[in-house]
């Protein structure tokens, strides 16, 4: 989207010491003098994601399942702004209760677990 804010300059020389950018994304900042066509912008800046600070679930996790069946969650990894991490982050899982760990013919690992 796009912001405009008018300022006022005291003087020909502006400074700008507390520009803030939130939003993942690339951003150009455009200057024009009111009343005038000419405008000036910076080159494009592009904004990355602040570390992690939280994961996210996308999906409802079921509170039952038939024993023997599959269950699947989705999670995002994002930051304290809500912008999803740059590049791939390892999410540990955990299962609560007495978990038993067995490996099937497929070498496909099978949790059993108890509450």
């Amino acid at each position: 989207g796009t912001m405009t804010q008018l300022l006022r300059a005291p003087s020909p020389v502006v400074t700008f010491p507390d520009i803030a950018l939130y939003k993942r994304g690339t951003y150009s900042l455009l200057f024009s003098i009111f009343a005038m066509e000419e405008t000036a912008a910076t080159a494009p800046i592009l904004v990355h994601a602040a570390p992690v600070a939280r994961v996210r679930l996308t999906s409802a996790f079921p509170r039952d399942v038939v024993a023997g069946g599959s269950v699947s969650v989705a999670a995002d990894a994002v930051d304290v702004f809500g912008n999803l991490a740059d590049g791939p982050v390892l999410l540990d899982t955990a299962l609560s209760g007495s978990v038993a760990l067995r490996v099937d013919c497929c070498d496909i690992a099978q949790y059993d677990s108890a509450s």
